[in-house]
């Protein structure tokens, strides 16, 4: 799967994994997460072993698993381990659907078939047959996006969807073949191929190769210009175009934006449209500057959630007052219980009646419309606080730029372009999925006293910090000279 993304990155995953870079905490949680998954969906398949020996015991799972085949009575083995022509798999779900036939299901923690999955069962599915199994379906389980939690054990038919993909995967199996043929061939050569950073790195996921291909790039790489098309990645390629301030003038097609960066980076200074300051200053006063954070669980955790379904258990709100005064508000939910109710009382409360609601980008005008879906007796006063939204994040897109940014126009971009030295780099919390899994370890019954309370500091600095930084931006630049 990581030759599908990339042949490079499969040649470091087999020979140089130490240039890896560290798996990061909620990373970890990730996978956690996808392992809880798999473990759920093995009651799909009930009464089955588990083949226990891990990825560094090869050999040892696959006798494991030719034992289990052997016993009849055994109707399912959860990680079978399969080898055929030096490749191996390890089987999420391997049944029996009759004496000598099987079947096998490929568990997923997404909500629906992905492209990347099909090559995923197609190599399974040639495996299993090449060592001469008969195989009756290739299935995948994916999470069910209409599945509603109503309390307690999880139902397992309800939340997973099967698919069976086995007509599909044998018609397109030597497109997948041809694709394992050319790994191989890869991984032959005395050095991993060449291959330029670009926006395969990050799909289907990020690599975690990535920090060391980027530490070959020079600096303002045109890896880092805003939205650059695919059309203009081939025309900077074929004319030898390796930096942003090189770019051949006229022989490109810039949209606006990109013009913006190209001139900022060329000069070494940043834009700034004169319109900007009149735009901020039509917002009036008072100005409530907003930040949620959100959880959004594979697993539903509360009576009427679905999968992955955003919900948010902190806010933090500056209030730039109508004498200029600065006031600062918060909310953080550390119980068990759904965090929603409370949340958006506090939040009405803290808001109030006047001044406009100002965010970065519209994150948080869909998790009001999330709080509407769930609370329909604060429905009209939470699409009043709607109504009063200013989004920051098109204003500084259309009116500003710094080279710093280095083609991002996110907060954590601007703030330290426009304040040297500051930024998250010092919290323990530095971005909105390692709060997410800091929140879930908080809310954990196994998590001690002591370490509950460090996260829970440590999220309210972060959520703090996000509309603090959003208040100084929008002074700098609201109060420019």
């Amino acid at each position: 799967m990581a030759g599908q993304q990339c042949h490079k990155r499969l040649y470091l995953e087999c020979f140089h994994r130490e240039l890896a870079g560290p798996v990061d905490p909620q990373s970890q949680a990730r996978f956690d997460e996808g392992q809880q998954v798999g473990e759920l969906a093995r009651a799909l398949r009930p009464g089955g072993v588990l083949i226990e020996e891990d990825h560094l015991h090869p050999r040892e799972a696959i006798e494991s698993t030719a034992r289990a085949l052997a016993d009849p009575d055994i109707p399912a083995i959860y990680e079978a381990a399969f080898q055929f022509q030096d490749v191996l798999i390890r089987v999420d779900i391997f049944a029996r659907t009759s004496p000598k036939a099987f079947e096998f299901i490929e568990v997923k923690s997404s909500t629906k078939v992905k492209a990347e999955h099909r090559p995923d069962l197609g190599i399974q599915l040639w495996v299993l047959e090449g060592a001469g199994l008969s195989i009756d379906k290739a299935n995948l389980a994916h999470l069910n996006k209409a599945y509603e939690y109503s309390g307690g054990e999880h139902v397992c038919d309800q939340l997973f969807a099967l698919v069976d993909l086995t007509a599909e995967l044998r018609a397109s199996q030597d497109k997948h073949l041809a694709a394992l043929q050319d790994m191989w061939e890869s991984l032959q050569a005395a050095e991993p191929p060449a291959v330029d950073v670009g926006p395969h790195c990050k799909k289907p996921h990020e690599c975690n190769f990535l920090s060391h291909c980027r530490a070959d790039l020079p600096e303002h790489p045109i890896q880092d210009f805003y939205k650059l098309t695919v059309r203009q990645r081939k025309q900077l390629s074929a004319l030898g175009v390796r930096t942003i301030p090189t770019i051949p003038a006229r022989t490109v097609d810039l949209s606006d934006i990109q013009k913006r960066v190209y001139k900022s980076v060329q000069t070494g200074e940043a834009f700034l449209s004169k319109k900007l300051k009149t735009r901020l200053r039509a917002w009036g006063r008072p100005l409530h500057f907003l930040d949620f954070e959100t959880i959004a669980p594979a697993l539903p955790l509360y009576e009427g959630t679905t999968p992955y379904l955003e919900v948010p258990f902190q806010w933090s709100l500056h209030t730039i007052t109508q004498d200029g005064s600065l006031e600062h508000r918060e909310f953080l939910h550390d119980g068990p219980d759904d965090p929603r109710p409370q949340l958006t009382e506090e939040l009405l409360e803290a808001v109030g009646t006047e001044g406009r609601v100002v965010h970065y980008t519209g994150y948080e005008a869909m998790i009001l419309d999330r709080l509407k879906a769930a609370l329909p007796q604060s429905a009209d006063q939470l699409e009043a606080v709607k109504s009063r939204l200013a989004d920051l994040a098109p204003e500084i897109r259309d009116h500003f730029y710094h080279p710093a940014m280095q083609g991002s126009f996110s907060l954590k971009a601007v703030y330290p372009s426009l304040f040297p030295g500051e930024g998250y780099d010092e919290l323990e919390i530095t971005d909105g999925t390692m709060a997410s899994w800091a929140f879930l370890e908080m809310i954990h019954p196994d998590t001690p006293a002591g370490r509950r309370s460090s996260i829970r500091d440590n999220l309210l600095a972060y959520c703090r910090l996000d509309t603090e930084a959003t208040v100084k931006i929008f002074r700098m630049l609201a109060e420019q000279q």
